[in-house]
């Protein structure tokens, strides 16, 4: 039928636009590991030129064996079992440097249920990841400038529970901090 098919063409069409424009990167995969698609944005931060064939790329040109040995114990498992798994992972740039993305791997199958190739969705994390760092930094600077000087400390929240206390106050009162939420 003319129509349905001028439908999925225009639907290909704008969900390839999509790919196009965004910055997450996008990548598919046959179920032996090599690579079948790369959006432009994957193409750029791994150096791939935007018009390089892909054939002979596979999942170890573009991550480390950690990822690998991860991919191969977890994520490929999930992945079949359940159709997706969400995580973080780490993958290589151009330089062939780790960065942390937040990864989507989804099996697609086909009509009578089998694997047929894997989709995967990441997007850099690298800056939250640097600011989850500074943040555990400037807390172990306060709790080491606190737990060294010889007075009370403490902080409670709203709920009078206590959020922070120095080790003086700890030593003092046996009083602990409630954990985060």
């Amino acid at each position: 039928d003319v129509t349905e098919r001028m439908l999925a063409e225009g639907a290909l069409r704008a969900l390839t636009a999509i790919f196009d424009a965004t910055t997450d990167y996008v990548v598919q995969l046959d179920t032996k590991g090599r690579i079948t698609y790369m959006n432009p944005a994957a193409r750029r931060r791994t150096g791939v030129a935007l018009d390089a064939p892909l054939q002979h790329r596979t999942l170890e040109d573009f991550n480390p064996p950690q990822t690998l040995d991860r991919f191969i114990s977890e994520v490929w498992p999930a992945a079949v079992a359940t159709g997706v798994w969400v995580g973080e992972s780490l993958v290589w740039d151009a330089e062939r440097r780790e960065f942390p993305v937040s990864h989507i791997v989804i099996a697609h199958r086909d009509k009578d249920g089998r694997v047929e190739y894997f989709s995967a969705l990441m997007r850099d994390i690298s800056a939250a990841k640097a600011a989850e760092q500074a943040v555990r930094d400037s807390e172990h600077r306060l709790r080491m400038v606190t737990d060294n000087l010889p007075v009370l400390i403490s902080y409670l929240d709203r709920d009078l529970c206590f959020r922070f206390v120095n080790r003086t106050h700890q030593q003092c009162f046996g009083t602990e901090a409630a954990p985060q939420i």
